[in-house]
């Protein structure tokens, strides 16, 4: 328990001054030093409650501005994606037609070769037009398989371009995003004080860490 020493017109130093732990020239001075003046304490906890105020405004704005550019950034990252979607739905439709012309083209030319070699009665035309036939015939898969080739080399191409662009398949290749508990993204060392806990997240699950050293970068 502290002790104040306040004897008050004294003339000579008694031994309770030199022991207490504080020292008043008279006991009114030492009742004012026990209990402050109670207008200047209020004034202190108003002032203190209209900076906790401020601060606690200011913080909301800011991390609500800081969701708006995230809610922004999402929004383009789906339209894009959306647009991927329909190119590729796209090159699907695209394909599907070009396979049914080129069939409804073959068809066409084994009809009309069918019809010449009605109509040709000598032997050699009739092989000839039988060989063509077959040639065509064969080469028909053939055109087939390369066009489906192509087709499937554009949309796994395609298929990488969106896994690129992606946040999931910057981790899978081994990145990691660093955040605070709070969920704030942790671009410096020196942000970070030394102590505090972080969340790191991987391509598959989360970590929390916390902070033994801060080195610069």
């Amino acid at each position: 328990i502290p002790v104040l020493a306040a004897i008050g017109h004294s003339t000579d130093l008694s031994l309770v001054e030199l022991a207490a732990d504080g020292q008043a020239i008279t006991p009114t001075a030492a009742a004012e030093t026990v209990f402050p003046d109670i207008t200047l304490l209020l004034g202190q906890l108003i002032e203190s409650q209209r900076r906790l105020k401020v601060g606690g405004l200011n913080f909301l704005a800011k991390n609500l501005e800081r969701l708006k550019a995230l809610k922004t950034r999402l929004f383009r990252f789906e339209n894009r994606l959306l647009l991927e979607r329909q190119r590729l739905d796209n090159l699907m439709a695209n394909l599907g037609q070009a396979s049914r012309r080129y069939l409804a083209f073959s068809r066409q030319r084994l009809a009309s070769l069918t019809r010449d070699l009605a109509f040709r009665s000598p032997v050699l035309k009739l092989r000839r037009a039988r060989s063509e036939l077959e040639v065509l015939v064969k080469s028909l898969p053939l055109a087939l398989a390369r066009r489906l080739a192509d087709q499937r080399r554009e949309l796994a191409t395609l298929t990488a371009r969106l896994g690129s662009i992606s946040p999931l398949g910057v981790l899978s290749r081994g990145y990691a995003l660093v955040t605070t508990t709070a969920g704030e993204v942790i671009r410096s060392s020196s942000k970070v004080p030394k102590g505090a806990l972080i969340q790191v997240r991987l391509a598959q699950g989360q970590l929390i860490a916390q902070v033994t050293d801060s080195l610069p970068g």
